[in-house]
């Protein structure tokens, strides 16, 4: 790559946010970085139990985000990664999703429905049981793309032809395909395996099983390994030229601990809209399907970056970022209040439920109650990956990624006391944009 375009343009288009960072192809280090709140969330026609997002607005945020970016900077970009949130689910006519607008430059949205975010709960237990059964280490959840669509398909008769659609995938893939104009959605298997039905063995999507469903399996996005260049620009964006390479997209778990370039002695601990504890695993010989006695029963061995397994536990699936409050918590004495967080619920256990324990007039002081909950947070993570566990894998370091975990003193305070290693706390300098930049070569 000649020396005038030499950055790596690293998009996560989260949940609640959109980032962008530059970093430096050569150095890996972080040339700079921009945040927006997405604030897409429209009403569903489910009510409550839905949580659909608007992709013109997080393309609107997006384009924000780009205006940010220095000029002079954009010239210099010679790739571009995106990832983000893996699980939720958008539909769209090919080649009619979104573009960039030959006028303005801009990336702009088109045909296409709204996100079904991974927050969406419309899927009952019930409607769960009647599916069928997925050939792949992760069973079927509320939320899942692939989830979704069933639902839709079911109870939406008719919505997929009416509107013409013919791709689906993650908002990542959606944007994706309109950076480069593609006419079909193409995925990797870090996003795939979040989707559902996705045989991580095979690495290829379980076709038979769903088209023995009804499912149209013709929406089903083509799969490439992560780190595949998919497409080009179709068009100038901002000041990025036409033709700068588009990476397949990626799933902003995996690209939050790629950004930390953890080694075999280190685990993650990642507090985004969810908060989750793993390690990666790179032994070519290790078979997730083989689980030892004493693995957790909630850990999941998700596909990782060149072709490792990122083991994890998940939990609170719940915008935790506070702002006022953590300077209470760390004036505030320990007490014996107790409070489970998942009051909604989480992406492993979906029933909503939450407690508090142990309140007491001397103990109910907001400080107090808020370093209880920022407990809490990390206790819950503790009880479904024990720090035995951790030790027996030869774990002696644990990294923090997110603002939140590096902002809130307490949470840290409580990863130390629990696990009893050294704690590395990381903040904008390590993020899923970060880690998705880091796949540009």
């Amino acid at each position: 790559m000649t020396l005038d375009r030499r950055l790596a343009l690293g998009i996560d288009l989260g949940t609640s946010y959109v980032k962008l960072s530059l970093i430096d192809i050569v150095t890996e280090q972080q040339e700079f970085e921009v945040s927006l709140p997405s604030n897409a969330h429209v009403e569903s026609d489910v009510g409550c139990v839905g949580f659909e997002q608007s992709p013109a607005t997080i393309l609107s945020i997006l384009e924000e985000c780009m205006l940010k970016l220095p000029s002079s900077q954009q010239m210099r970009v010679a790739g571009i990664a995106v990832t983000g949130q893996g699980t939720g689910l958008i539909m769209w006519p090919g080649g009619l999703g979104c573009d960039i607008h030959q006028e303005t430059g801009q990336l702009t949205a088109g045909s296409c429905s709204n996100l079904y975010s991974w927050m969406d709960r419309r899927c009952t237990p019930e409607f769960l049981s009647s599916l069928p059964t997925p050939d792949s280490t992760i069973p079927i959840k509320v939320g899942m793309g692939w989830v979704t669509l069933q639902w839709i398909l079911k109870h939406r008769p008719g919505l997929i032809q009416e509107k013409g659609y013919d791709c689906a995938g993650t908002i990542v893939d959606y944007v994706v395909a309109g950076l480069c104009n593609n006419k079909t959605s193409i995925t990797s298997e870090l996003l795939a395996y979040n989707f559902g039905y996705f045989n991580t063995r095979s690495l290829s999507w379980n076709t038979d099983i769903l088209a023995q469903a009804g499912f149209p399996i013709h929406m089903l996005p083509s799969l490439v390994p992560s780190g595949t260049v998919v497409g080009h620009l179709s068009r100038p964006w901002g000041q990025i030229q036409e033709g700068v390479p588009v990476y397949v997209g990626t799933m902003d778990t995996q690209c939050a601990v790629h950004s930390v370039r953890p080694g075999k002695h280190d685990a993650v601990f990642y507090i985004g809209t969810s908060s989750q504890l793993g390690y990666v695993i790179t032994d070519p010989d290790f078979d997730p399907s083989k689980r030892p006695p004493d693995t957790p029963p909630t850990l999941e061995y998700q596909p990782y970056f060149h072709g490792g397994l990122y083991a994890s536990c998940v939990t609170i699936d719940e915008n935790t970022i506070w702002k006022k409050l953590p300077q209470l918590a760390l004036d505030a004495e320990n007490t014996d209040l107790e409070i489970d967080p998942t009051l909604f619920g989480s992406y492993v256990q979906p029933s909503p439920s939450c407690s508090v324990r142990g309140i007491t007039t001397d103990n109910i002081t907001l400080g107090q109650f808020f370093k209880s909950l920022c407990f809490g947070v990390v206790d819950e993570i503790s009880s479904r990956m024990d720090p035995k566990y951790l030790k027996e894998r030869g774990i002696t370091t644990i990294h923090t990624v997110g603002q939140v975990a590096a902002s809130i003193p307490s949470i840290i305070e409580r990863l130390r006391e629990l696990y009893d290693v050294t704690i590395v706390v990381h903040d904008t300098e390590c993020s899923s944009a970060v880690g998705a930049a880091l796949v540009v070569k």
